[in-house]
């Protein structure tokens, strides 16, 4: 019997971390806008304004902003210089109650509808 039960449960965490290990956002804005636009978005990315924008409102380097749709799913992504500047925009995108629907996924952090951020980390 206890066999069996360390056996599941190997199998219940390599499963786990195969479900972790993929869901992930791609690695740069090139990548992001590659694999949404293979999923059907509409791409648009910005390095210049929205960043500069951003950095002005929370202090920290942001590389890139890309925000994708396909007419009625959505997704916007914030690439960010480092992890701790992740980390940053992300509080800053919380609201007063520390709420957010916002994700974070090394170094960016996104948000939008369902099937917008399933296509971004797809």
């Amino acid at each position: 019997m206890k066999k069996i039960i360390t056996i599941v449960t190997v199998i219940a965490i390599i499963a786990m971390l195969a479900c972790v290990l993929c869901a992930c956002a791609p690695k740069d804005s090139a990548a992001a806008k590659t694999k949404l636009s293979d999923a059907g978005y509409a791409v648009v990315t910005d390095s210049i304004v929205i960043p500069a924008a951003i950095k002005l409102a929370t202090q920290v380097n942001v590389e890139t902003v890309l925000t994708a749709t396909d007419g009625d799913e959505a997704v916007t992504a914030i690439l960010c210089s480092s992890t701790k500047d992740a980390k940053a925009v992300y509080d800053w995108c919380k609201d007063e109650d520390g709420k957010t629907d916002a994700k974070k996924s090394g170094k960016w952090v996104y948000y939008g509808t369902a099937a917008g951020m399933k296509a971004f980390t797809k």
